[in-house]
């Protein structure tokens, strides 16, 4: 049952995936209503901060919808990343309720066409990410979008990284891997799959991560 309803304040924004923060925050993605594309809420939905690094400034806008993904949180640490191309950022909540980039990365620097990204010429990104106490763990595509074969470009890979950045492992699993989640003891990948139909799937990965 609903136990509260607290409104976001301005309907201009447009939020697609968020997480709790260290308990007391929102971090979200934001595609619409903001300069940049991380947008960090407290508990009544008030905006408290917007960051997040755009790879071309020139591009800057209030039209994120390209650079739109997906964020996961653990303590006061939060993972953020890109959907269109591969790009991940880490970043800290400080005392005082800001946040700071502890590193990013970029499989490829993106191409625009005019003042949009150049899908043709760049490999997709990130579909999810979950953050855990120790990793941080992505499910990417790393295909070129192809309009024909469109049915086919999944995302069968799963990029797992320290806190630091640094990637650990590239694992390839043979079924599409969307949306997923990871154990408590991070032993376990739980993941969405269409492929050869639509089913949970489990990878016991308790012997690679150690």
């Amino acid at each position: 049952p609903e136990a509260k309803t607290i409104n976001l304040k301005g309907n201009e924004k447009n939020i697609l995936f968020g997480k709790v923060l260290n308990q007391d925050y929102f971090v979200g993605s934001v595609v619409v209503g903001m300069p940049q594309p991380i947008i960090v809420l407290d508990k009544e939905l008030n905006t408290i901060g917007n960051m997040g690094n755009i790879p071309d400034k020139d591009h800057q806008s209030e039209a994120l919808v390209t650079y739109g993904g997906s964020v996961s949180s653990y303590g006061n640490k939060f993972v953020s990343t890109m959907a269109s191309f591969g790009y991940i950022a880490c970043y800290e909540q400080q005392a005082d309720g800001t946040c700071k980039i502890l590193w990013d990365a970029c499989a490829e620097q993106p191409i625009y066409k005019k003042d949009q990204l150049d899908l043709t010429l760049l490999k997709l990104g990130f579909a999810d990410v979950k953050m855990t106490k120790n990793y941080i763990f992505c499910s990417y595509f790393g295909q070129k979008y192809n309009r024909d074969n469109r049915k086919n470009i999944k995302p069968r890979n799963m990029l797992v990284f320290d806190h630091q950045g640094n990637l650990l492992k590239n694992l390839r699993s043979e079924r599409s891997l969307a949306r997923f989640t990871i154990s408590e003891d991070e032993k376990t990948i739980y993941a969405a799959t269409e492929e050869p139909e639509v089913a949970i799937i489990r990878f016991d990965i308790s012997n690679i991560l150690k």
